[in-house]
């Protein structure tokens, strides 16, 4: 450890991090995917929703006028 050169040889060897196991890649992206397809789903039905609210106020209220 008393010469450089050593020292330098420490220093350029990195730890190689180990892989990861592909099944938990597979897992992790079908769990997203899941997850990204119900959120999907109830922001479609909030939209929905949302869209009947504004077509019951339009025939259900009678306007006087429209201002704009």
């Amino acid at each position: 450890m008393n010469n450089f050169d050593d020292i330098a040889a420490l220093w350029k060897v990195p730890p190689v991090p180990p892989l990861p196991d592909a099944q938990d890649i597979i897992k992790k992206s079908v769990r997203d995917k899941s997850q990204l397809a119900r959120k999907i789903r109830i922001q479609s039905i909030c939209m929905l929703v949302a869209i009947a609210a504004i077509i019951y106020v339009v025939i259900a209220v009678r306007f006087h006028y429209i201002i704009t």
